[in-house]
């Protein structure tokens, strides 16, 4: 059947094509030109040629239709000129939030995952005294920002700034400080200075003049250019004169060119001038550098000029790098034993075979007294109090570097180093 009109349709046009060949007519204009003579067109075999044509190329694209009827027509190919450039996702980061006075930092604790900027130096004095912050917390002072519930996650930035006349008086709460708790923070450039008329800061434990524990879980958590002035206590343990704990769970912690000067003192142990304990678990790494703390230090064991005690565990490091120590650290132990060292009370690895762990001290030193007393047994060094499993002691000068070295019966998969102290 398509055969068939396809077949008429072609006749048809033939028809026409043969007409004009015949055409006898005479229908002509005359045409006289400006600058020429005179012209004839044949009016009626124009249009039949013109038909004639038009009926062809119709005639081709029709039979190309039916017989592919689901082929698109692409008239022209596309013309790529350039391949599109794509720079890079941006990084949205919130906006500073500049602190100008002792309100603006109380309400820090409402924005905890912010990034704050000090604008200049705060003191805290009449705040506490009879301010809005003695209405809202009287005789126990400031109140530390953030908890184990809700954690500082943001930054901080001093600016070369401090806060002075900062006191606590919390016997009965865990992680005191300027702030409680943070977790992946930073905080840089900044100076404390504690009053120690009103009894320095005073916590349960978690205890430090700048952050009283520090949380890196999968993430830094990062404390630069900072120091504190003033003495710190914990009822029980784990208090620095800058930080009182440090954990870092998969992930990594730097604290870098700062400096404690309070005396630190704990009722049980681990205190340090500047760190009372580092934890460094699950592949993760805390790295003090170029830092010094000179307060006297007095605790029942784990007691240090510079950090009360450090552990390593499922391939992970600390390390302590080009730091000193010179205050006096004492432990007495009544009914445990007492570790003390100038720099390093106690340090450890795990004795899991879950990687390979490290403590590091290098280029340290110390040279505060340090003496220990305990019904049970001391272990007293001038740098180091004790560490335990392998050890590794290179290029020391002390002959009293190491009060006690301990060496389990059981297999362990890491190292302390000491070298060039």
């Amino acid at each position: 059947m398509k055969m068939k009109k396809e077949k008429k349709m072609l006749n048809q046009i033939r028809d026409a094509i043969e007409q004009i060949n015949d055409s006898k007519s005479i229908d002509k204009i005359e045409y006289k030109g400006k600058n020429s003579g005179v012209k004839f067109f044949n009016l009626k075999k124009a249009f039949l040629l013109a038909l004639s044509i038009v009926l062809i190329f119709a005639f081709g694209t029709w039979i190309a239709l039916r017989s592919s009827p689901n082929t698109p027509i692409v008239t022209s190919t596309p013309i790529v000129t350039s391949t599109p450039i794509v720079t890079s996702t941006p990084i949205v980061t919130s906006p500073l939030i500049i602190i100008s006075t002792a309100s603006e930092l109380d309400n820090v604790r409402n924005g905890l995952n912010k990034n704050y900027k000090l604008n200049n130096d705060i003191d805290l004095t009449d705040y506490l005294a009879f301010g809005a912050g003695f209405e809202k917390w009287g005789a126990e002072g400031w109140e530390p920002i953030g908890n184990r519930e809700s954690m500082f996650t943001g930054s901080f930035d001093g600016s070369g700034h401090k806060i002075t006349g900062l006191w606590i008086n919390r016997s009965d709460q865990v992680d005191v400080g300027l702030f409680g708790e943070t977790q992946n923070s930073t905080v840089k450039n900044l100076g404390v200075e504690i009053d120690n008329d009103k009894g320095g800061v005073l916590g349960d434990g978690q205890v430090g003049g700048l952050i009283g524990y520090q949380n890196s879980r999968n993430g830094s958590s990062i404390i630069e250019n900072c120091y504190v002035t003033g003495n710190v206590v914990a009822m029980r343990l784990d208090v620095g004169g800058m930080v009182g704990s440090i954990h870092s769970n998969s992930g990594e912690t730097t604290i870098t060119n700062c400096y404690a000067t309070g005396n630190v003192t704990a009722s049980r142990g681990r205190a340090g001038g500047l760190v009372g304990q580092q934890d460094s678990n699950n592949n993760s790494a805390i790295t003090t550098a170029n830092c010094y703390a000179t307060g006297d230090v007095m605790a029942e064991s784990d007691a240090a000029g510079l950090v009360g005690s450090q552990f390593s565990r499922k391939n992970s490091a600390n390390t302590i790098l080009n730091c000193h120590a010179t205050g006096n650290v004492t432990a007495i132990g009544t009914k445990v034993r007492c570790r003390a060292g100038g720099l390093v009370g106690d340090q450890g690895i795990s004795i899991s075979k879950d990687g390979t762990n490290f403590n590091i001290i290098s280029n340290c030193y110390a040279t505060g007294k340090v003496s220990g007393s305990s019904s049970s047994r001391s272990y007293v060094g001038g740098l180091v109090g004790s560490q335990s499993q392998n050890n590794v002691v290179s290029a020391v000068s002390s002959t009293n570097t190491v009060g006690d070295i301990i060496i389990e019966a059981f297999k362990t998969i890491g190292t302390n180093i000491i070298e060039n102290c």
